[in-house]
């Protein structure tokens, strides 16, 4: 057993992954560290109901207190096989991921210009100086 995080949030996808980028999503080796959030919306048409999928967002794989060892990994290996794709929309990414671990340091995961970044919150005393947490 290895040091435990809770994570929390979502990192946002606009537009949101189409049906075969989660296709590709799914053939890229991510340890399980996240998942996509899929919404499905359904129509009926001629041949009967049609349910379409796309992917909102990554959030985290597992609730409460896991082992995420591979999280920023995962993300990478999405944001960079969706970006490989041929014919892919450019992906903007949104929200964070919070991820606080069993002895309660903070720490979060974002998306800045297309790279996964993990950020350490800082202490700001009154008189203007910093520390790192």
């Amino acid at each position: 057993m290895g040091y435990e995080t809770r994570v929390t949030g979502m990192i946002t996808v606009d537009p949101p992954f189409t049906a075969p980028e989660i296709r590709h999503i799914k053939t890229l080796g991510i340890h399980g560290d996240v998942k996509l959030r899929i919404a499905e919306q359904s129509a009926d048409t001629e041949y009967g109901e049609m349910i379409s999928r796309t992917g909102k967002g990554i959030i985290p794989a597992h609730e409460g207190a896991w082992s995420y060892y591979y999280l920023a990994e995962d993300i990478t290996k999405i944001i960079d096989g969706v970006a490989g794709l041929a014919g892919a929309p450019d992906h903007r990414y949104g929200g964070h991921l919070k991820c606080v671990g069993e002895d309660g340091d903070i720490s979060r995961v974002v998306i800045r210009d297309g790279t996964v970044v993990a950020e350490t919150p800082k202490l700001l005393w009154p008189d203007g100086t910093e520390e790192e947490m």
